[in-house]
């Protein structure tokens, strides 16, 4: 594992956040909406090398296919296509707020920027960043939801592995296991949250540093239930 570059890459993305730099593409989603974003590297997960991704407007990044799907559950997070989720809940960015992909021959942020439910005025903001070393980021800042869904999945439909606690699991993962955490209605507790899913499940040592940089910088983001 390249640490440097890892944390150079990830400083970068959190700047990209903060900044809201130029060169970040505007994803035109509308509510319940999926859209095919290239990579700029191959990207394994769990195994299958990906060029692409699918990115939903409900929080998530799909790999192989789209998805729509505005009702998170733990079922449907196990079964296809293999996804992250950022935070998976019933968003609704054609209402207000954005979804914008920055990326190059490293690396790949997608941000979630003061997005609100359907059928509500909430301000959410997060990101999903992968990298060429197959590492994974998922960066929750302010946010006005209470539920939803939030891990990786390899879609095969296996065996429930139950819940993992993120906030209380140290920040990084083995990005070879299928690992959630779902959220019922008032027990979020992700917000300003840093989850790190890797080849090695050791947290890298500047990672509580980097931690504090995205908290700070979510706080200057430019940041339904259907009927």
């Amino acid at each position: 594992m390249n640490m440097r570059k890892n944390i150079t890459n990830l400083v970068g993305a959190l700047a990209l956040l903060v900044c809201g730099t130029s060169n970040a593409t505007l994803l035109t989603l509308g509510d319940d909406d999926s859209v095919n974003v290239s990579l700029g590297f191959t990207f394994n997960f769990f195994g299958i090398n990906y060029t692409d991704i699918h990115v939903g407007s409900n929080g998530y990044i799909t790999f192989g296919a789209g998805d729509t799907d505005f009702s998170e559950s733990v079922n449907e997070m196990l079964g296809a296509p293999p996804r992250i989720a950022g935070t998976w809940d019933d968003l609704n960015p054609s209402s207000a707020g954005t979804v914008d992909a920055t990326g190059d021959a490293t690396q790949m942020t997608v941000s979630w920027s003061s997005v609100p439910e359907f059928f509500s005025t909430g301000n959410n903001n997060f990101s999903i960043t992968l990298n060429d070393s197959d590492e994974i980021w998922i960066d929750i800042g302010a946010m006005t939801l209470t539920d939803g869904l939030v891990g990786i999945s390899d879609g095969l439909g296996g065996a429930d592995p139950g819940e993992t606690d993120f906030s209380s699991g140290g920040g990084s993962y083995s990005n070879t296991v299928t690992r959630y955490e779902r959220f019922t209605s008032g027990d979020f507790d992700l917000a300003n949250t840093s989850i790190h899913f890797g080849p090695s499940s050791v947290p890298e040592p500047s990672s509580l540093a980097l931690l504090g940089l995205g908290l700070a910088g979510f706080t200057l983001l430019r940041r339904k239930k259907k009927a």
